[in-house]
C-alpha cells in the first residue's frame, strides 16, 4: 500500500476541509454559489449549507475517484482499465501496477481537491465583490490549470502501463 501517498491525499483533505470551514464565516448568509457563463450569479445557498456542502465535496469526491481508481481494481481485477491490461495484470508483476494505480489515483486526489479549493477561492472574492460576480479569468485560469494537470496525470499512467519487452 503506498501509505505516503495516502498520507499527502488525507493531509490535503484535512487541509482543505479546515481553511473551507475557516474562511465560509467571511460569506454572507446567502452565498451565490453558481454563475452564468458571464459571471452573474443564477444560484444561492445558505452559508452554513455551503460550508458542509463544500466539506463534503472536497473529502468525498477525491476518495471516490481513489478507490474506484486505486481500490476497486483489487476487488475486481477484470475492471482494471490500463493500457497493456494482461500483461500488467499477469501475477508476476500484478501486486506492483496495483500499487502504482492506488499511488497515482491519490495524486488525481490531490489534484481534485486542489480544484475544489480553488473554487471555493473563487467563489469568496465572487461574494466579496459588488456587485456579486465570479471572475471569468479566474475560473478559465483554474479551469486550464486542472485540465493542464490532469492531462499530465494520464500521461504519466499511460507512459508507466506501456509495454515492457
Amino acid at each position: 500500500m503506498p501509505w505516503s501517498a495516502l498520507l499527502v491525499l488525507g493531509g490535503a483533505m484535512v487541509a482543505a476541509a479546515w481553511h473551507i470551514d475557516t474562511t465560509a464565516a467571511l460569506l454572507p448568509d446567502t452565498v451565490a454559489t453558481h454563475f452564468a457563463g458571464d459571471g452573474q450569479p443564477n444560484g444561492w445557498m445558505t452559508r452554513d449549507g455551503y460550508r458542509v456542502f463544500m466539506i463534503v465535496f472536497v473529502t468525498v469526491l477525491p476518495l471516490f475517484f481513489v478507490a474506484v481508481t486505486g481500490w476497486l481494481p483489487r476487488l475486481l481485477p477484470g475492471s482494471v482499465g490500463i493500457p497493456n491490461r494482461q500483461y500488467w495484470m499477469a501475477p508476476q508483476r500484478r501486486e506492483q501496477a496495483l500499487r502504482f494505480l492506488t499511488a497515482h489515483a491519490c495524486w488525481l486526489g490531490c489534484l481534485l481537491v486542489l480544484f475544489i479549493l480553488g473554487v471555493h477561492v473563487l467563489l469568496l472574492q465572487a461574494n466579496r465583490s459588488v456587485p456579486v460576480r465570479l471572475s471569468e479569468s479566474g475560473m478559465f485560469g483554474l479551469l486550464g490549470a486542472f485540465a493542464l494537470a490532469l492531462l499530465a496525470w494520464i500521461v504519466i499512467l499511460v507512459r508507466r502501463f506501456r509495454r515492457v519487452d
